[in-house]
């Protein structure tokens, strides 16, 4: 997933042109997962993109803290806070909506950071 990088904004707007040159729209080198929200999730609204960084599993810790998408060990995937580490290996997810959900003790197979949202203006 990329675009095109042309120009740099300054002082009132204005544009420096650079020349074109590729833009990736995550993180290099990461293994990106992007989701589309069906409906608002928190700070996100419907309809947006979420492109989010894969990490590898000796790097979750770094997610502390983060919206993330998660898959948890069943495949089920879902879109939370990774909010502590109880046990090697085990998280405590939080809901992003209000009343939040809180899950306890899950084991996760991966976490992705969000790192942009997306939206397409039409």
């Amino acid at each position: 997933m990329g675009a095109e990088l042309i120009g740099e904004i300054g002082l009132q707007g204005a544009c420096r042109d650079l020349p074109p040159q590729p833009f990736r729209l995550a993180a290099p080198g990461s293994e990106n997962r992007v989701v589309r929200l069906a409906r608002a999730c928190g700070p996100y609204r419907e309809g947006e993109y979420l492109i989010c960084a894969r990490l590898a599993p000796a790097d979750t810790d770094r997610a502390l803290g983060r919206d993330c998408l998660v898959e948890l060990q069943n495949g089920q995937r879902k879109l939370c806070r990774l909010i502590a580490r109880r046990r090697t290996g085990q998280y405590t997810l939080a809901g992003l909506d209000s009343p939040g959900w809180v899950l306890e003790n899950q084991s996760i197979a991966w976490a992705a950071p969000v790192q942009t949202r997306l939206e397409f203006i039409t």
